[in-house]
């Protein structure tokens, strides 16, 4: 009875198939169709596609009258006309096929031809009819004109128009389908353009047309952004565009008779494009009108032969004539004009040495060095140079203590490293004129200089200082109460009935209750007793009874520990005399930590939780860390605190020059180039060397190793 009840089933079903086999385009209404897989006979197929045509169910309708078409044919003739049917199949054919119509006016619109053409010959396997016929023709004209447009988009690149080729290439996109080329001829033409673009960049650039040649190179970065000679060509670009703005603006300076601004944008436009001949001629032009703007004023420079200052004008004057033209005729008449103003500088010198207060012993010393320059041999004997560098020297001679203070009883081992460090620091900054020592060897033995203690920029001793007093060197951790943490732990198992056995078993009394009751037709017992053999299967899957595990309630322990470490150094700068601090900084390290500690958690707890250690690093290692973070940070003070001191006699240099106090300034410059070893930032550098050549007439960048070979022989002080 069961197996009759799903034979009956099945029917429907292997029709379904049969129908779905035969496909929606695969026969004409001249074809044959296939054998039905069906047993239906050729009425019941007429009365069902008559069904499923009333419905608009056209290709279940067709499908259905193919088949019954096959049943009344004959093997080896032609389908027997049907007076209803076979106009209803012609109707299907044509409903098809203008539906598949239909898909491909929606395809064109879309300008997606390839899939038009297939509704279009999907269609034709239904009927032609004037639809289909007319969306033919209109994909045909299409298709002519896509090829005519893509062919002369490849006739524009022959012929060198690549960037118009390129732009009508990229309209035929949405024809890419069809086109199976095009993306290639795209990328053939884009390269052409690529090229093209270069080159004409280049050409530009040759004839220094920048703006041309930016908007081509653009172009073409805009075709392949990582081209490196397209990188390349835009960098020349502005570097270029740069230098020319550069020439104006020399141009500019030139005509309102700022020269040294003017030959200065030339020389860095010249640098920047070293092959441009434009820049060449503005370079002589400037120095051609500076030396004429020098000419006239040059004879008053020298009137006075024993004039200090107007000797040193003068010179000055005949080295920058010197320096703009070489070979100038009128260097010729002033051949005794450097030896007239060395012997001024060696005369000026002496009053400056003998002076009492030797409150400008350092001027002393560079216009000696000036005067041996320009004076013959034997004028200025080494020694008398030597004795005035040697008190030079005593000038400059500085010194830093350094002292640590500890004030929290941290171990010797650290403090120790704290002054071996802040010692290193200094002596890293390689500066001859400054002795290091400690607090203590300085108690041990003085050694000041009593001669030249007043002579200090602002009034300041030589004698600096530096103390890192140790405030905070702490590491500790501390424990909380403990916290008592309930949770449940697995105990065995407990056998328990299983809810869905039981349910399965009310299930099939249900359905025995149906195959029993007298009331029940045939049909229902027929699927009850299938229902109940596939549950009694079902029910046999089933375990009767399930284990549950019993948990049990308990409670471990939580604590919770904490941890705090601080270290604070404060480093200090201060004039050992007068006590006045010069700079502070600080030093600091704190980090506050925290962790738990289990314990007492039994192996089957269910929550998941285990016993755990408390995981926070030892106090000693965080005390270790402390150090080595203020340590390095040490480092990085020292290096800010410093120049408070060191850079003193340019400050003090600054502060006479804005008093208009420049004698006692060229001083402090001159201090502070030899307390450096003229090892300047380039603008202090600059501005000292420029200070004091118009001042003094002595060239520091020109003449400054011949002033630091006695300096450097005779300096004083030692690390």
């Amino acid at each position: 009875m069961v197996h009759h009840f799903f034979a009956l089933r099945i029917i429907p079903v292997l029709l379904v198939l049969s129908v779905a086999s035969i496909g929606f385009a695969g026969f004409r209404q001249d074809q044959t169709a296939p054998p039905s897989s069906t047993r239906l006979s050729e009425k019941a197929l007429f009365k069902q596609a008559d069904q499923a045509y009333a419905e608009g169910r056209l290709d279940e309708a067709r499908t259905l009258l193919m088949a019954a078409f096959h049943k009344r044919t004959r093997p080896g003739q032609k389908p027997k006309p049907h007076e209803k049917y076979t106009p209803m199949l012609a109707e299907v054919n044509q409903s098809l096929a203008d539906q598949e119509a239909v898909r491909g006016e929606q395809s064109l619109n879309a300008d997606d031809l390839p899939r038009c053409q297939k509704h279009v010959e999907a269609a034709k396997l239904f009927s032609v009819t004037p639809r289909v016929s007319a969306l033919q023709t209109v994909l045909s004209n299409k298709q002519a004109e896509v090829s005519g447009l893509y062919q002369k988009a490849l006739r524009l690149s022959e012929a060198g128009q690549h960037d118009e080729s390129l732009n009508q290439l990229n309209a035929l996109l949405p024809f890419e389908g069809y086109l199976t080329e095009l993306q290639r001829d795209l990328i053939r033409v884009r390269g052409l353009l690529l090229e093209q673009l270069l080159e004409q960049s280049h050409a530009m650039i040759a004839e220094r047309r920048w703006t041309n040649s930016w908007n081509l190179l653009k172009r073409a970065e805009r075709l392949d952004e990582e081209n490196k000679q397209v990188k390349s060509g835009l960098q020349r670009v502005e570097t270029g565009r740069q230098a020319d703005e550069l020439r104006l603006s020399a141009e500019s300076r030139l005509s309102d008779g700022a020269y040294a601004e003017a030959l200065e944008k030339i020389v860095a436009a010249s640098r920047m494009d070293p092959g441009a001949k434009a820049y060449s001629e503005v370079r002589e032009q400037i120095k051609r009108k500076w030396v004429e703007s020098l000419l006239p004023s040059l004879p008053k420079f020298f009137q006075e032969p024993g004039n200090f200052r107007q000797t040193r004008d003068g010179v000055l004057c005949l080295e920058k004539i010197r320096d703009l033209d070489a070979y100038h005729s009128v260097l010729l008449g002033y051949d005794k004009a450097s030896q007239n103003f060395g012997a001024n500088c060696l005369e000026r010198a002496l009053a400056l040495e003998t002076s009492e207060e030797l409150s400008r012993i350092g001027t002393a010393y560079v216009l000696k060095m000036n005067a041996q320059l320009r004076l013959p041999s034997g004028m200025v004997p080494l020694e008398e140079l030597k004795s005035t560098a040697v008190t030079f020297n005593r000038k400059r001679a500085s010194q830093l203590l350094i002292s640590v203070e500890n004030l929290v009883g941290a171990p010797a081992s650290f403090t120790d490293t704290i002054r071996i460090r802040s010692i290193n620091e200094v002596e890293n900054m390689a500066l001859p004129d400054l002795r290091i020592r400690t607090l203590e060897q300085y108690r041990a033995s003085p050694d000041e200089d009593p001669e030249l203690q007043d002579l200090r920029p602002a009034g300041n001793s030589a004698t600096a200082l530096l103390t890192a007093e140790l405030s905070r060197y702490e590491s500790e951790r501390w424990a909380e109460p403990p916290e008592e943490m309930k949770s449940q732990y697995q105990s065995g198992d407990d056998l328990l009935p299983n809810p869905e056995y039981g349910a399965k078993a009310e299930e099939i009394e249900a359905i025995r209750r149906t195959l029993v009751d007298p009331k029940a037709n045939d049909k229902m017992k027929r699927e009850a007793d299938y229902l109940y053999q596939l549950r009694i299967a079902e029910l046999g899957k089933i375990e009767k009874t399930i284990r549950r595990p019993r948990l049990v309630d308990y409670a471990y322990q939580k604590i919770k520990y904490r941890q705090h470490t601080a270290l604070e150094l404060t480093i200090t700068l201060r004039d050992l005399f007068t006590r006045e601090m010069i700079a502070r900084e600080f030093v600091s390290f704190v980090k506050d930590g925290e962790g738990d500690e289990i314990s007492g958690v039994r192996e089957s707890d269910v929550s998941g939780v285990r016993n755990l250690p408390v995981r926070l690093a030892a106090p000693e290692q965080v005390l270790r860390e402390a150090e080595r973070s203020c340590l390095e940070s040490l480092d990085t003070k020292i290096k800010n605190l410093l120049p408070q001191f060191t850079q003193r006699f340019f400050k003090e240099g600054q502060k006479m020059l804005e008093l208009g106090k420049v004698e006692d300034a060229i001083e402090q410059f001159i201090c502070h180039w030899a307390f450096f070893r003229g090892r300047l930032e380039s603008p202090q550098e600059e501005f000292i060397a420029d200070t004091v050549r118009r001042e003094i007439g002595f060239d520091l960048r020109k003449n400054g190793q011949e002033l630091l070979s006695l300096v450097a022989r005779v300096a004083p002080v030692s690390t």
